[in-house]
């Protein structure tokens, strides 16, 4: 589902089993689909990501957040 390493180290450090976190992996969108989502949305609306800010009860273990952050890292990459 494309999740980084370490925000599975992370939620096996909190103490969620492996049959959990598949579970909730297996759940959620994949993450490098949601960032490709978010681009062709800036590319149309750009004023859609003005402060935009996103939290979803249904994403999972936070695919909707990490793509997210990827998708702004990458565009704060871009303009320096």
């Amino acid at each position: 589902m494309n999740f980084p390493d370490w925000a599975i180290d992370r939620a096996k450090e909190a103490g969620v089993s492996k049959s959990q976190l598949y579970r909730q992996a297996g759940n959620s969108i994949c993450v490098g689909v949601l960032y490709q989502i978010y681009k062709k949305l800036y590319e149309a609306m750009p004023y859609l990501f003005d402060d935009l800010k996103v939290c979803s009860c249904f994403s999972g273990i936070g695919a909707f957040e990490m793509a997210l952050d990827r998708f702004y890292e990458d565009l704060d990459d871009t303009k320096t």
